[in-house]
């Protein structure tokens, strides 16, 4: 099954785009693409944004009884949260 599908992929749209040098969409597909690049690159790096934050609940545990009013909270976790709040 895999011969067939690679049959099928070699006549597809992308790639007669990518084999026309002259087709106005080629240039977008192959920019920044490391497999069709005339040069090869050693290193390649890979922006990595990444944004974290901790739970309101987590930070303030006292707020659980605001919080009970708005959204549901297994009795487990409830239970938990409690127990942190008395600790602080």
């Amino acid at each position: 099954m895999l011969a067939l599908e690679l049959e099928a992929i070699k006549d597809g749209l992308l790639e007669s785009i990518i084999n026309n040098k002259n087709h106005p969409a080629r240039q977008n597909l192959i920019w920044q693409n490391c497999y069709f690049e005339k040069l090869r690159r050693r290193k390649v790096t890979i922006p990595c944004a990444s944004y974290a934050e901790n739970a309101p609940l987590s930070l303030d545990p006292h707020i659980l009884e605001y919080l009970e009013e708005y959204i549901f909270l297994p009795a487990n976790l409830k239970e938990a949260y409690r127990c942190q709040a008395k600790k602080e």
